[in-house]
């Protein structure tokens, strides 16, 4: 299955690859070729909660890249291509963009992924990108969005203007997948509120800098959540999407060793866990203490404590309403590149714990293993999570890159 956006930006960035290349045949252009190769498997010990639920999920999935470098410009194209173990294989447009700069105006036209946000267990303010939930509801790959993105340094930061002139749909599994929803989605369905338009244009600003120490972002956006209702369809639960507007702030203050971050976001018309629109504001905060050459080794250890508040509380459709986080990731500098990394949750309302333990590390030149293991515990009264109490998940990704 390819969908909409897969071939108009693959047709897109032809057509600019084609004139670009010929406005001038004395221009030296570069062309670039890299890729991956990634088999990820996950393996779930305890008996399922639903029985038609898998003890092993798996995906291959091949994602090419290639780059063309112009004397003014820059072209982008890495498609995705995901053969699931079971289901039908689909692809998607990962990144797909033209750059260039237009007299002190960074413009990119096509398809990618954006990143905002500082702290390191939830990111509130992110929210550019759908994903791709085909793994499960922890599982989530960002897709990649239809976009004209234009940059500007003004004053002491950098203005960024967004326009998305057409939404992609979230992905996501079957009955058959672990971290799934109490009712399953029905496949290939979604539904969208009166007066919500996929076709109809997204907008979102970021302005973003450093004021000495600190480092923050002010962002907004107005247009279709990332995050639909869930509305029953028999048997099932089927997306509804529908219209939001988001205010956020981000900031990180560096003071030596130490960090503090932040992130709070104002949302409304959001589609709460009962599925009414509700005006909500949330944050995250915590501190973050480095320890450089830690035991007098090369490693360098970093600690850190979030907490998560939503004043939606039991309503809240993220799961993330009053929760502490506390975490630890050691990248020890070596010729592999080396990362372990640890970090544990506990909601402070329903007493449930999850801990996810989790392995970096290059074990060839071109061949990148990451493996982790995800443990929940005490999820029975979670009214967002009791449907994942026995998913305990062994995860190990195999990733080839050329």
């Amino acid at each position: 299955m390819i969908n909409k956006p897969f071939f108009s930006a693959v047709v897109a960035a032809a057509v600019i690859t084609t004139v670009t290349a010929g406005a001038d045949p004395l221009s030296e252009v570069e062309i670039e070729q890299y890729g991956s190769v990634e088999l990820t498997v996950d393996a779930f010990p305890r008996k399922q909660k639903y029985a038609s639920q898998d003890d092993v999920m798996a995906a291959l999935t091949v994602t090419p890249q290639m780059i063309v470098l112009g004397d003014d410009y820059e072209i982008v194209i890495e498609p995705r291509l995901v053969t699931p173990r079971r289901g039908q294989q689909y692809a998607d447009l990962k990144e797909g963009y033209f750059i260039t700069d237009l007299g002190g105006v960074e413009m990119l036209a096509g398809t990618t992924t954006v990143f905002w946000g500082k702290n390191e267990a939830v990111n509130l303010v992110d929210i550019i990108n759908t994903k791709d939930y085909t793994m499960g509801l922890q599982s989530g790959v960002k897709q990649g969005m239809p976009m004209v993105r234009l940059g500007a340094p003004i004053g002491p930061g950098d203005a960024e203007v967004y326009v998305m002139p057409h939404f992609v749909e979230n992905r996501y599994g079957d009955a058959r997948s672990r971290h799934r929803t109490p009712l399953p989605l029905k496949p290939d369905t979604s539904r969208f509120q009166t007066g919500t338009d996929k076709d109809e244009p997204n907008l979102a600003l970021r302005y973003s800098g450093y004021a000495g120490d600190i480092d923050y972002g002010l962002s907004y956006f107005k247009g279709i959540s990332r995050s639909p209702g869930m509305v029953m369809d028999g048997f099932n639960f089927v997306p509804l999407y529908h219209d939001i507007t988001q205010t956020g702030l981000d900031l990180q203050w560096i003071y030596g060793e130490t960090s503090f971050k932040g992130e709070v976001i104002r949302r409304t018309k959001q589609l709460n866990a009962n599925t009414v629109a509700e005006d909500y504001t949330a944050g995250i905060i915590g501190v973050e203490h480095t320890l450089y050459g830690v035991m007098d080794s090369n490693g360098d250890l970093a600690l850190f404590t979030e907490y998560a508040r939503d004043s939606r509380k039991e309503t809240a459709a993220s799961g993330f309403q009053d929760d502490v986080f506390v975490g630890a990731s050691l990248a020890l500098n070596d010729v592999d590149d080396t990362q372990l990394r640890l970090i544990s949750s506990y909601d402070l309302d329903y007493s449930s714990r999850t801990m996810t333990a989790s392995m970096t590390r290059r074990i060839a030149d071109a061949v990148t293993l990451d493996a982790s293991l995800y443990a929940p515990a005490g999820m029975t009264d979670d009214k967002q999570f009791a449907s994942f109490d026995r998913d305990t998940r062994v995860h190990v990704n195999l990733k080839w890159s050329w």
